[in-house]
């Protein structure tokens, strides 16, 4: 699957720390209210990964397509 580039704020895709599950709920539950809950479901409920640890986002689309989407569209909120 595709990598969607990190945020600015966001480390380089080497992970060196694990995810951390309660901060990936924390902050996909902020993304569901910033852009609502169904465009959440239509573009992060089904195939595309959201990891969240202390100093990175990682989100890794289906294919292309929807990495190229999600950039073109959420980038901003996924940068807050």
């Amino acid at each position: 699957m595709p990598s969607m580039p990190a945020p600015p704020r966001a480390a380089s895709s080497a992970r060196t720390e694990p995810a951390d599950p309660r901060r990936t709920e924390q902050f996909r539950a902020r993304l569901s209210e910033q852009i609502g809950p169904h465009r959440f479901g239509l573009w992060f409920e089904h195939g595309t990964a959201i990891s969240v640890d202390r100093s990175a986002i990682t989100v890794v689309a289906t294919n292309a397509y929807v990495r190229d989407w999600i950039l073109r569209n959420f980038r901003e909120p996924l940068e807050r």
